[in-house]
């Protein structure tokens, strides 16, 4: 299928975000099932559409059946809290492996991983301690005083995860950038 001449093409990070752009009816957006996802991706000319299947892996892989983990699409951990419950940082992995770390090791309750190309999520101004040298500084522009200030961020690219326990969970919005996965907490 090819499109007319004045057809928009889908940019990359459009539709690597088309999983967060179905809704329920509820205004909330949520990941699409397999289904939705592959009548999406059919749409787009063949070369397009292969160039950038990896995307079905992904939702094949969180809708696995039997999986343990709940499943909050496009949120992570809000970028100004502490990440002080951080336990594990891997990077450039593929999210079955976050999955799978998050089942194996007990001191972990839930791990935002990222879909997106890159977030980078501005932190406190004074973070005390980084153990896992997360924060980097950039330059970005201070509109109040029209001139470049340096700021804290923490930047990550796709196939991050960050593993976290319980305490201090605090989740933002990350729309077509992160998700995040918890286990499900048994009452005693």
């Amino acid at each position: 299928m090819d499109l007319p001449p004045n057809a928009h093409m889908p940019s990359y990070y459009e539709a690597r975000t088309h999983v967060s752009l179905c809704s329920d009816g509820d205004g909330y957006g949520r990941a699409p099932t397999v289904e939705e996802w592959r009548r999406w991706e059919h749409s787009l000319p063949e070369s397009y559409r292969y160039q950038n299947s990896d995307c079905s892996d992904y939702l094949k892989a969180i809708q696995k059946k039997g999986s343990s983990l709940i499943h909050e699409p496009d949120k992570a951990q809000y970028g100004k809290s502490d990440f002080s419950n951080v336990v594990r940082v891997e990077r450039g992995i593929e999210i079955e492996e976050a999955m799978q770390i998050a089942m194996d090791d007990p001191e972990i309750d839930y791990f935002f991983y990222t879909k997106g190309q890159t977030m980078m999520l501005l932190a406190p101004d004074h973070v005390i301690e980084d153990p896992f040298k997360l924060i980097t500084y950039h330059y970005v522009p201070d509109y109040s005083s029209l001139t470049m200030a340096m700021k804290p961020y923490r930047v990550f690219q796709h196939g991050d995860a960050v593993f976290f326990h319980g305490e201090g969970m605090s989740l933002g919005k990350a729309n077509g950038l992160a998700d995040v996965f918890h286990k499900k907490m048994t009452k005693n």
